[in-house]
């Protein structure tokens, strides 16, 4: 179940949909639920159409660097939205697990937990 988002700009929500967008090809194999989950995220956050636009052009190194400066809450959302992405569609694939792990690593995720 998401949580309630915490007050983010539209600089962390670009780079939270950037990392989302990650996730979802992980795997190379997009599947339903994913694009059903990372719709509802981006609703959730609100995103428009000019933040996912933007959101395509980050590099990931980029969006974790923004999410790296972020403080403990925040960051605990973006891991909570990652692994619910990687649980979308009811498949842990090994290619999710290294991308959560890089961008946990890159963006002091890790360290919370």
């Amino acid at each position: 179940m998401i949580m309630k988002p915490p007050v983010l700009n539209s600089i962390e929500r670009e780079a939270i949909v950037c990392l989302v967008i990650e996730m979802v090809n992980a795997d190379r194999a997009v599947e339903f639920e994913e694009l059903v989950m990372s719709n509802h995220i981006n609703h959730l956050l609100g995103i428009t159409e000019e933040e996912f636009a933007v959101a395509l052009r980050l590099q990931p190194e980029h969006a974790c660097k923004v999410v790296s400066e972020m403080d403990d809450d925040k960051k605990r959302f973006v891991a909570m939205l990652l692994r619910e992405m990687i649980d979308a569609d009811g498949e842990v694939a090994t290619e999710e697990c290294r991308t959560l792990n890089w961008i946990a690593r890159l963006t002091g995720i890790d360290e919370l937990f």
